[in-house]
């Protein structure tokens, strides 16, 4: 099992993924965030992954090492993410085009409705639909019952499903959230079509 290192703030900072984990050759320590806090604590926001890109669960501060500089910090915490108590930006994306019409949508706008009730009241979503284009319908709000009576009154009529261009603009959105942790939900019932990015662009 290999060790994996990831420098940070010029250098002075390394966390590695020390552990071993039954049944995983490939491990891929990633990480999404790191800032200060009040206190003067450093704060990262990481994830650990197998090959195939799954989340790797369970672990605990016998996996990781820490060093700064030279010395190995022996005192460090981990906290599953689940248990964040920061706010969330969602981009709940919509398809518009004319497949979805009938049961798809109305399942759709059902999802989307279920999904809002299960948000915190501190988590900001932004509204978007695609179809010929793409179209944020609210920008980040806390307001969620406005969100959901934008999602009743949607309809579908646009003949192309511009997928890549919805989720491409998506993670351009998301890059400006008003939050640090963002999510985009997008709910089709097809494959691309009409969009002028590609799949290339979006990865």
């Amino acid at each position: 099992m290999k060790k994996f290192a990831l420098c940070l703030i010029c250098c002075l900072f390394t966390f590695v993924f020390a552990g071993i984990i039954k049944g995983q050759d490939d491990v891929h320590l990633n990480i999404q965030d790191v800032h200060s806090t009040s206190g003067g604590k450093i704060e990262l926001l990481f994830s650990v992954l197998n090959e195939e890109g799954i989340p790797i669960k369970d672990l605990n501060n016998a996996n990781f090492k820490l060093v700064v500089g030279n010395e190995e910090i022996k005192k460090f915490s981990l906290e599953p993410v689940s248990r964040d108590k920061s706010s969330l930006s969602i981009i709940l994306g919509i398809d518009v085009s004319a497949s979805m019409e009938g049961d798809p949508i109305a399942e759709a706008k059902k999802a989307a409705s279920l999904f809002l009730s299960q948000l915190s009241e501190k988590d900001y979503t932004a509204l978007m639909v695609f179809g010929n284009d793409v179209r944020f319908l609210a920008d980040f709000t806390q307001m969620k019952n406005e969100v959901r009576e934008k999602i009743i009154s949607i309809n579908v009529s646009d003949m192309w499903t511009r997928l890549y261009e919805a989720t491409y603009e998506s993670l351009s959105k998301a890059s400006k959230s008003p939050t640090l942790r963002s999510v985009i939900v997008i709910l089709t019932d097809g494959k691309d079509e009409g969009s002028i990015k590609n799949e290339e662009d979006v990865v």
